[in-house]
């Protein structure tokens, strides 16, 4: 039997595009696996990190539900030799990543800033779905979000008056905010700086698209005002195309230094 001219060539070149889509295909499932599990694996292990870390800056103990005890006062660094003091925590110099990351090195702090780890974040409404004790870092660049929930930068503080801003992944790297959706008008959003609790109520929610930077202003609709927060996120599940925006006003605060607030073991 004789072969047509041309037709071995033919199959060369079939078979080796066909060894490309393959390569491709294990390339394409090995970047979904790293997407899907292996940042996800780190983010909790920098939540874990940042959490511990920032409760023990309070001088504080978490209890076995994951909330933080009062906090108590800490003591005063002991001057050695006249140089550095204290214990290397660099507590109360708010420059403590609160994450573990690069936290007191020296070589590094000037090529990249450590992760500033202000405060946690708890939903009671979303507290099987993960979101609880979550570490809210200071600003909303890529590496701040892989440890915790951002702050936006200029935006209101914890209570202050004005808008609060908070970013969070919703898929990948931890995907604190994933459930987002799953919130209703009433849910509480509690958090927790130091020696204060802070609780807000939701009032309710928008898709916007990515560029729609109004839903930070301290006033993002007409009749809005005071100490507000706004929780932003992406549109839909897998896609940055929208954004998912829940905006509540605070309800009231309390210290941190005896009970925890009630509202934090209210169930739907």
């Amino acid at each position: 039997m004789t072969t047509r001219p041309g037709r071995q060539p033919r199959n060369r070149w079939l078979s080796g595009f066909g060894e490309l889509l393959i390569t491709a295909a294990v390339v394409l499932a090995l970047f979904v696996v790293w997407q899907n599990w292996w940042t996800d694996l780190t983010a909790q292990k920098a939540f874990a990190a940042g959490r511990t870390s920032v409760v023990d800056q309070w001088g504080a103990t978490l209890d076995s539900d994951g909330i933080p005890g009062p906090s108590r006062p800490l003591p005063a660094p002991t001057p050695s030799g006249g140089t550095h003091t204290g214990s290397g925590s660099q507590t109360g110099s708010g420059t403590h990543t609160g994450s573990g990351a690069q936290a007191g090195s020296d070589t590094h702090t000037s090529i990249r800033k450590p992760i500033k780890t202000i405060g946690l974040m708890f939903v009671p409404a979303l507290q099987k779905r993960d979101l609880w004790g979550q570490p809210i870092v200071e600003g909303t660049s890529t590496r701040a979000l892989n440890h915790g929930v951002g702050h936006y930068p200029g935006s209101a503080s914890a209570g202050g008056i004005g808008n609060m801003g908070i970013a969070g992944h919703r898929t990948t790297h931890g995907a604190p905010f994933r459930h987002l959706d799953k919130l209703k008008p009433g849910d509480r959003v509690i958090i927790r700086i130091k020696d204060t609790w802070y609780i807000y109520a939701l009032d309710k929610s928008k898709i916007v698209r990515p560029n729609e930077n109004w839903v930070l202003k301290s006033r993002p609709w007409r009749n809005a005002r005071g100490r507000l927060i706004t929780l932003t996120t992406c549109h839909p599940v897998g896609s940055a195309a929208r954004r998912l925006v829940w905006w509540g006003h605070l309800v009231r605060t309390q210290p941190a230094t005896k009970w925890a607030p009630q509202e934090l073991k209210w169930r739907r």
